[in-house]
C-alpha cells in the first residue's frame, strides 16, 4: 500500500492511545508557552542565571549560577548592588564559540532626543568552546577582551577573538543564502536602540552641546533572535585587536564629523555633510517635559491616631 516506500519512524507508532494524548497535550503546552513567552527559545533546560555587579566593567565579578541558594548567597553581600539576568543558554555559535555584538550609538541631544546609529559593529568571541557543562570556564562564557586575552587558546581559532560585522554578514550569507545582517539584524538593532533611549529620555538630565557615545551589547540565539544584554556608558576604545584598531579610529573620527561638522552646518545644508558611517536614526520633532524631580522629597505619610471620646452622661 506504501509503494515500497519506507516511512521515517520517530517512536510515536509504539505509543499507547493514552500516551499519544499526553504527547499531544505536551506539544500544545509548549506551543502556548512559546507564544506567550518571548524568551522561551533562549531559556534552555539548565535554569542558568548570570549575576553582574553593578558599576563594574570588563567582566569583573560576573558569576553564572544554576542553583538558587548559591545565587542568593552572592547577591546578598553588601559589597555592591547586583544585576541578575536569565542566561541565554542557546546562543548562536560560530566555530563552537559564543559571541556578542558591540554596537556604537551616539546621542547628541536628549531633548529633543537625537540618536545616531553606527553602521559598523564588531563581534567579540569566547576563547574556548561554549558548554553549559562547565559554567566556571570564564573563557567560554565571557567575551570581554580584557578576560579572553589571558586564555591559552586566545586567537587560535578566531584571530583576536573578534570579527567585524562585515565578516559576520558574509558568514550569515554563506549559511542562510541571504544577507541576514542587513535584512534582519540591523533593523532589529535599530529598533531596540530606539526603544531603549526613548523610554529613558525624560529621566536623563539634558545638557546642551554635549554628546555621549554608548556601547550596546547584543546577543543572538540559535533561532536568530536578537537580545539586548546591556548598555555601556563608557565603552572600551583601546586598540586591543586588529579589529578595534581599525574601527575605534574610524568611529572617533566620525563622531567629530557629527558633533562638529554636522551640528555647525546650516540646517538646510546638513544633509550634505559627511557623517562617516553614522546614520541619523531618530530626531524628535519637539522637546518633552521632564517629570518633577522627586529626589530628596519626603513621601512619608504622617497622621494622628483617632481618639473616640465617650459620650458624657447628662
Amino acid at each position: 500500500g506504501d509503494g515500497g516506500k519506507v516511512r521515517p519512524l520517530n517512536g510515536e507508532q509504539y505509543l499507547q492511545p493514552e500516551e499519544r494524548i499526553l504527547l499531544r497535550r505536551v506539544r500544545e503546552a509548549l506551543h502556548t508557552l512559546r507564544e506567550r513567552s518571548p524568551q522561551f527559545d533562549m531559556d534552555g533546560t539548565s535554569n542558568t542565571w548570570v549575576a553582574k555587579p553593578a558599576g563594574k566593567s570588563r567582566g569583573r565579578g560576573v558569576q553564572i549560577h544554576t542553583n538558587l541558594d548559591s545565587l542568593l548567597d552572592q547577591v546578598k553581600t553588601r559589597e555592591c548592588q547586583w544585576i541578575v539576568q536569565k542566561y541565554i543558554e542557546t546562543p548562536q555559535l560560530i566555530l563552537g564559540r559564543k559571541f556578542d555584538i558591540r554596537q556604537w550609538v551616539l546621542v547628541t541631544d536628549w531633548n529633543p532626543l537625537t540618536i545616531w546609529f553606527y553602521l559598523d559593529a564588531y563581534l567579540r568571541f569566547g576563547a574556548d568552546e561554549y558548554s553549559l557543562k562547565n559554567t566556571d570556564n570564564r573563557y567560554a562564557h565571557l567575551t570581554n577582551n580584557s578576560v579572553v586575552k589571558y586564555a591559552d587558546s586566545f586567537g587560535e581559532v578566531i584571530d583576536g577573538c573578534m570579527w567585524t560585522s562585515e565578516q559576520y554578514s558574509a558568514f550569515l550569507k554563506e549559511q542562510y543564502g541571504e544577507d541576514v545582517w542587513d535584512s534582519h539584524f540591523q533593523a532589529r538593532l535599530k529598533r531596540i536602540v530606539y526603544w531603549s533611549l526613548t523610554c529613558a529620555q525624560d529621566m536623563v538630565e539634558n545638557r546642551k552641546n554635549s554628546s555621549e557615545l554608548y556601547g550596546y551589547d547584543f546577543m543572538v540565539d540559535e533561532n536568530l533572535n536578537v537580545w539586548l544584554i546591556e548598555i555601556n556608558s563608557s565603552p572600551a576604545m583601546d586598540y586591543s585587536t586588529k579589529v578595534t584598531k581599525k574601527l575605534v579610529k574610524q568611529v572617533l573620527e566620525d563622531s567629530i564629523k557629527v558633533m562638529v561638522d554636522y551640528n555647525l552646518a546650516p540646517p538646510k545644508k546638513r544633509d550634505q555633510v559627511d557623517t562617516g558611517r553614522f546614520e541619523l536614526l531618530y530626531k524628535h520633532k519637539r522637546c518633552v517635559e521632564r517629570p518633577q524631580a522627586s529626589l530628596g522629597v519626603s513621601l512619608v505619610l504622617q497622621g494622628k491616631p483617632i481618639v473616640i471620646r465617650k459620650a458624657q452622661r447628662a
